[in-house]
């Protein structure tokens, strides 16, 4: 996220939340990119997969998938360069506790 410029504040270490400006800001309506009550953090919580989310209602169907997607077009091997796990999404795939 860093290297996107899109890396704001460690909003709680514990679950690793950050702030980051939303690659769709341009569709908000006037916030800081990054200022943590933004409405845009990541998570990366210990021995999970990541998460997105942003409150702003253009944003509101937006997953994770849609940002790794946004960054990898802009930075192709960004994602793959700090992930030490790659999963392809497929329509319907789940995980074996039955999880999406």
């Amino acid at each position: 996220m860093d290297e996107a410029g899109l890396l704001g504040k460690c909003l709680d270490p514990d679950t690793n939340k950050w702030a980051i400006a939303c690659p769709w800001r341009e569709l908000h309506s006037g916030d800081e990119p990054f200022s943590p009550d933004s409405g845009t953090v990541i998570f990366n919580p210990p021995e999970r997969l990541p998460a997105f989310r942003c409150l702003h209602a253009h944003c509101a169907e937006r997953t994770f998938k849609d940002l790794i997607g946004w960054l990898e077009r802009r930075l192709p091997g960004l994602v793959g360069a700090h992930c030490s796990r790659l999963r392809q999404w497929e329509s319907g795939q789940q995980h074996s506790d039955g999880r999406p």
